[in-house]
């Protein structure tokens, strides 16, 4: 019996191990979305380096929701693998920051939240199948719903240091996490599904016997074979335009989650230290932190404890 608790323990941690860096891919754009909040102040300043005024710093913001928007739907390409699309967008991420680090106007400013956003939205989607590929059904359910906690985890690290650095060390210290999370992405094994389609049995039996040891190795096998020879449903982007039915839906979702995106919570957390302000709140900095934790435990609360409650 201990044993076997051993075993289940072991093979829990060999898998958390695998898909943690692609947990860690959510991080960078979170750090991006709240760079805003502890920057804008400085930037609106007339001494700043780029000199800003509100209505050109709503355009930096949406530029970032903007490239989002236009890579999401490149995310469910079949033409590139999960791995290979996390490793894609984590660089493209990693060269957003760099970009911004580098930037000496608004131009280049709005390129690099671009980038970071477009690297972001080519790789959303494939970090949960690759999750769903690497982990045991069980399992994979509960890390996917991680990802916007992940998020969070991003915001808070911006507001906990972005406002105690230079402006110019709030990049460069986000381009280094960017980049060591790449590190940790590019050296993630493909998936057992992926090597199976280029019919390398060799090494997916090897992922899986490092992912989950307690596997029988063969009978994983076999059923991703079953799964992958079977018919599924894979409607692409233009499928959905085609069908009547489907591009209602899709275009009902798709005003909801423009409004969510462009004017929700994102919006709150971009400004969140400018509200504090301009609403005389005492100590806007720290107030700003306060909030966004309470939007993390929100999200966590959102996502693991109210479906539960009947």
């Amino acid at each position: 019996m201990k044993l076997k608790i051993l075993q289940n323990v072991f093979s829990l941690i060999c898998q958390l191990f695998a898909i943690f860096p692609a947990i860690l891919l959510n991080i960078p754009f979170g750090m991006m979305l709240a760079w805003p909040s502890p920057t804008y102040p400085r930037y609106l300043l007339e001494s700043s380096p780029i000199p800003i005024d509100l209505d050109q710093s709503a355009m930096i913001a949406g530029f970032l929701m903007i490239g989002l928007s236009v890579a999401t739907p490149l995310s469910s390409a079949t033409w590139i693998g999960p791995k290979n699309s996390m490793t894609v967008g984590s660089f493209l991420m990693t060269l957003g920051w760099i970009v911004l680090w580098r930037a000496n106007s608004i131009y280049l400013v709005l390129l690099g939240r671009f980038i970071t956003g477009f690297g972001y939205g080519f790789c959303v989607s494939k970090i949960k199948k690759y999750i769903s590929e690497m982990c045991e059904k069980e399992l994979s359910s509960g890390i996917i719903n991680l990802t916007m906690p992940a998020t969070c985890v991003g915001v808070i690290t911006m507001f906990s240091y972005g406002n105690f650095v230079k402006l110019e060390d709030v990049s460069v210290i986000a381009s280094i996490i960017s980049a060591c999370i790449f590190c940790l992405v590019a050296f993630l094994p493909h998936t057992p599904k992926e090597f199976i389609q280029s019919n390398n049995l060799k090494y997916a039996k090897h992922v899986i016997e490092a992912v989950n040891p307690k596997a029988n190795v063969q009978e994983v096998i076999n059923k991703m074979k079953m799964e992958l020879s079977s018919k599924e449903i894979n409607v692409s982007f233009l499928g959905i335009l085609k069908d009547s039915n489907l591009r209602l839906d899709f275009f009902n979702i798709a005003i909801l989650t423009f409004f969510q995106q462009f004017t929700g919570v994102p919006s709150t957390i971009i400004y969140c230290q400018i509200m504090f302000s301009k609403c005389k709140v005492e100590h806007p900095i720290y107030m700003s932190m306060v909030y966004v934790i309470f939007f993390l435990f929100g999200n966590i609360l959102g996502i693991f404890v109210t479906p539960k409650i009947q």
